[in-house]
């Protein structure tokens, strides 16, 4: 059986970019009481120096080095992975990342937001997709926030071996104080992929604009069910900072089997499990690899797995 590794997603309190400083100096203590008790550590999408940067704020030239050597010692001195969202300047433009430190405090791997799908455009340009990384307890991969929701993005990951899925985020609630990622949507894709996913979103509001929607979980390849929040924390942990850690084994894959529920978003609860019913022909999944034609997701999972 491969060995267990001990996951922590961080749960940070927004803070809008004109108390930056603030956020990193929150970010580096949360991260190093975290790693304290974990292997790897996962904190928010642009941790630093924030997602709302408003129109014409101008990114300071270190401030991506200076938060990377930040979580970088964090890294050494604990001896643990660490995945953070910082925004990054590249080229002439930013791209927001999520950056992957090794316990030397090198960075390991690096994923950029592709889907832009709001606002965030205004400050933000695509970046490339991370690949696949290899940790001494199995193969992980990275992608952030939105990302989600293109299922293909962490499918990628997933064909290329990754079985543990990291997303740092900031996910806002909606007037009614809903998020259909948080709801279903990210369970959903640690179900559909065979593999843990941990989420480490914002709570709090941002800039008067984003109130972020909290509920950071690790969910199992099970999916929906299997979900856990920030402890101590209320049912809707939309304000309130802390971490969680888990137990998972992603290198281990004789747990994994076909699931026997079905996708339904408008039954499903993270305190709720799917009914026990194999996918039926409106919820099946299609897909197709370059140079092949479409197949069912049941004949997908048969030949992943």
């Amino acid at each position: 059986m491969a060995a267990a590794m001990r996951i922590a997603c961080v749960q940070l309190r927004a803070r809008g970019v004109d108390e930056a400083e603030r956020a990193l100096e929150e970010a580096l203590e949360a991260a190093d009481r975290a790693a304290g008790d974990a292997d790897l550590v996962t904190l928010p999408e642009a941790t630093y120096p924030g997602y709302i940067l408003h129109e014409g704020w101008s990114f300071e030239g270190d401030g991506y080095e200076r938060a990377r050597a930040g979580f970088a010692d964090v890294a050494r001195r604990q001896g643990a992975w660490i995945a953070v969202g910082l925004v990054r300047p590249v080229g002439d433009g930013l791209v927001n990342s999520a950056v992957l430190m090794n316990p030397d405090g090198d960075v390991a791997a690096i994923a950029d937001k592709r889907f832009l799908w709001h606002f965030d455009s205004r400050w933000f340009r695509e970046g490339a997709p991370g690949d696949v990384v290899l940790l001494p307890w199995g193969a992980i991969g990275m992608f952030v926030c939105a990302d989600a929701r293109m299922p293909e993005i962490p499918r990628r990951l997933a064909l290329g071996g990754a079985r543990l899925l990291l997303d740092p985020t900031a996910l806002v609630l909606s007037p009614l104080g809903t998020n259909a990622q948080l709801e279903y949507m990210l369970a959903a894709r640690a179900w559909e992929n065979g593999a843990f996913l941990a989420v480490a979103n914002k709570c709090g509001t941002e800039a008067g604009i984003a109130r972020y929607g909290g509920r950071s979980a690790i969910s199992i390849p099970r999916g929906c069910g299997s979900r856990r929040r920030v402890p101590g924390t209320p049912r809707s942990s939309s304000r309130t900072s802390g971490w969680m850690t888990r137990r998972a084994r992603p290198g281990d894959r004789r747990g994994v089997r076909l699931p026997s529920c079905r996708l339904r978003p408008d039954r499903c609860r993270s305190r709720a499990c799917w009914p026990s019913r194999p996918p039926g022909p409106r919820s099946a999944w299609r897909w197709s690899e370059e140079g092949s034609t479409p197949r069912s997701w049941r004949e997908s999972w048969a030949s992943i797995w």
